[in-house]
């Protein structure tokens, strides 16, 4: 007897590392239904004949199918004389269109103000002095292109300075 049990505990170990094959977990099943299992493998019993112990709730009744197919059947045959109308590409891009108007009102009243802001900035500068962004072109004379770009250079700087500090 001792070796059944020996066995059964290996067949335990194994069962508990996932390496049981299913003829072997039937033979857990079958020892623990037993009514004289040795008290060191009791605690391991519940874990067995849970299965059997459990009534059957909530289970799908014979008829399930039946009734399903019968429900398709009848929802097959009125809706075949429906027509379904999808929205067209137009209908869709108003909705669309529409969902955003929030946002354009917004991005025209920012619009609006930026815009009062920058001709309210403008009235109230000081017209006398004329700004341009344009950089007068001075002749220069010199001997190789190196020394004409540096002067060219220098003359947009002082006609920068010119402007920033009228």
């Amino acid at each position: 007897m001792t070796l059944d049990y020996k066995y059964i505990e290996q067949l335990l170990e194994a069962y508990f590392n996932g390496e049981t094959t299913v003829e072997e977990e039937k033979i857990l099943r079958t020892f623990f239904h037993q009514e004289d299992v040795p008290e060191s493998l009791v605690q391991y019993r519940d874990l067995f004949i849970y299965e059997q112990s459990e009534p059957e709730v909530d289970c799908l009744g014979a008829d399930f199918d039946e009734k399903m197919m019968k429900m398709i059947d009848a929802q097959d045959s009125t809706d075949s004389m429906k027509v379904v109308k999808l929205p067209t590409a137009s209908l869709m891009a108003r909705s669309v269109l529409k969902s955003l108007q929030p946002f354009f009102r917004a991005a025209a009243i920012v619009a609006v103000v930026i815009t009062i802001g920058n001709a309210s900035q403008a009235l109230f500068q000081d017209t006398g002095r004329e700004q341009t962004g344009v950089a007068t072109m001075r002749p220069v004379s010199g001997k190789n292109v190196a020394d004409v770009q540096v002067q060219k250079i220098d003359s947009l700087q002082k006609d920068t300075l010119k402007v920033f500090n009228n």
